[in-house]
């Protein structure tokens, strides 16, 4: 089976969050890494999919600009979505302030700054919350393309892909 960087990160970002939740709770540490990792794992998921999403769009001769952009994942949106691509995608709404403020966590923890600040929001519910926006992202995208979204975003188990 052939599986896209896209679907293996997502697909790795619902199975940490299995294995925080069977973890007990006097084991927060491993807890904390598991969600972590499926925090960062759905928006490395939803970064992916962006740039992929944008780049496929593109002119040929576009596109290595566009590799190089470095730009921040608002301003791609923006400056590639709905300005050069001008697809009608919904950015006005509390869907899409989820979709940044699960950006905004995961730049918390790639970027930590002050001790102990991201501790507090390495939860089951915000990991939750980055997998579901992960979701969100991709079904706006396909939609504001006319497009329908791959069947694996509905995805609620992890699976294995290698044996």
């Amino acid at each position: 089976m052939l599986v896209s960087f896209e679907q293996q990160t997502f697909n790795d970002s619902l199975m940490f969050l299995e294995k925080a939740r069977i973890l007990p709770t006097n084991q927060p540490f491993k807890r904390w890494t598991m969600l972590t990792w499926s925090i960062v794992s759905a928006q490395v998921c939803m970064e992916a999919y962006l740039n992929a999403f944008i780049s496929a769009k593109l002119p040929t001769t576009e596109r290595q600009a566009f590799t190089d952009d470095t730009r921040n994942f608002k301003n791609k949106v923006n400056d590639y979505v709905k300005s050069r691509l001008v697809l009608p995608l919904q950015t006005n709404d509390t869907g899409w302030q989820e979709i940044l403020n699960s950006m905004q966590l995961r730049n918390k923890i790639v970027h930590h700054k002050v001790d102990k600040e991201v501790f507090d929001e390495l939860t089951e519910k915000n990991a939750g919350r980055a997998i579901d926006s992960c979701r969100e992202l991709i079904k706006r995208l396909c939609q504001a393309d006319g497009k329908k979204y791959p069947k694996w975003v509905d995805k609620t188990q992890s699976q294995v892909y290698d044996s």
